[in-house]
């Protein structure tokens, strides 16, 4: 064979190898994982009691004067 009929074979078995990569199956692999979140944990979360804040808060009003300032705001 000459190098003009190496060269031409060459393409003719090129153009056939595309056709054949663009004729067999694609094959998609896919992995599919299950996504998951942490739960929210009530350890985290003191529990509060609304009666003990609400005592409180009148406490530390009073310690400074802040009703004072509400009847202020109020007119």
């Amino acid at each position: 064979m000459t190098n003009n009929q190496q060269k031409d074979e060459w393409k003719k078995e090129a153009e056939q190898l595309k056709k054949d990569l663009d004729n067999r199956q694609k094959i998609i692999k896919k992995r599919e994982v299950k996504l998951s979140f942490g739960k929210k944990s009530s350890k985290n979360k003191p529990k509060s009691n609304s009666k003990s804040n609400a005592k409180d808060d009148h406490y530390f009003r009073q310690a400074i004067n802040w009703n004072d300032i509400d009847k202020i705001d109020n007119i």
